[in-house]
């Protein structure tokens, strides 16, 4: 089933929502919409993204670390991830207070038992920007520890590299959050420990290569020296004249 034309003010509303934590106007939009295009409210969020930067609500709900937002999108999204309905989690946060879980809720006992098995996240929070990064990636830019961890206890790849061919551990080892590092690092196993390393070595490489670069350009330098301006014009109009 395709996608939902949304127009340019829906987008805007939603992401707007979505970018100052305003989830129960994005509620009430989300239900408006989804029955005006007969669709699901997922389809509603996967077709509001940004038309120059391709973000989502998720992508600014992790950037701006609002991991009680995230934790309603996959309520919403996933109900088996949900702990408490999308309406209750909604009444609950507006109110400051923790959601109680309906009586169908999995038990702590019975989450940790499940805890082994790879969750399948819901496409919102895997799907990638124009520029190739996913809502881990900004979270992880950000400093965002926990919707780093909502994100990746939501069953998200770590390993994931954007256009610039790095990974959300790569971006927050830039940022300095060395916490969000050593979660990601700890969470996505050998793979992704590896996956860092060549990271770091081409950027190491790359570096050697610029100063390369500095170096012949000094060089250059180091070799016209002692030639005056004049001298270097009149060499000029010398190799232009034809011999006479």
């Amino acid at each position: 089933m395709p996608r939902p034309s949304l127009s340019e003010d829906d987008i805007d509303d939603l992401l707007y929502f979505a970018r100052t934590n305003d989830t129960s106007e994005l509620s009430t939009l989300l239900t408006s919409l989804s029955s005006q295009h007969a669709c699901s409210q997922s389809d509603i969020l996967l077709a509001a993204r940004d038309p120059e930067s391709g973000n989502t609500v998720a992508h600014y709900a992790a950037a701006n670390g609002f991991d009680d937002l995230l934790k309603w999108l996959l309520a919403c999204l996933n109900p088996a991830h949900a702990t408490a309905s999308p309406s209750t989690e909604l009444q609950a946060h507006a109110n400051g207070t923790s959601p109680s879980l309906p009586s169908n809720a999995p038990t702590k006992a019975s989450t940790n038992n499940d805890a082994s098995a790879k969750s399948q996240p819901p496409e919102l929070f895997t799907v990638s920007n124009a520029s190739g990064s996913t809502p881990l990636h900004y979270a992880a830019t950000t400093g965002s520890l926990a919707c780093a961890q909502m994100l990746v206890q939501a069953g998200v790849e770590i390993g994931v590299r954007n256009a610039m061919g790095r990974m959300a551990v790569y971006e927050a080892e830039a940022g300095g959050k060395e916490e969000i590092v050593a979660y990601l690092l700890k969470e996505g196993g050998d793979a992704v420990v590896e996956g860092q390393r060549a990271e770091e070595k081409e950027e190491e490489g790359d570096d050697d290569a610029m100063e390369e670069v500095a170096k012949d350009e000094q060089e250059s330098l180091n070799e016209g020296k002692g030639k005056s301006v004049q001298e270097g014009v009149e060499g000029l109009e010398l190799g232009g004249k034809e011999e006479g």
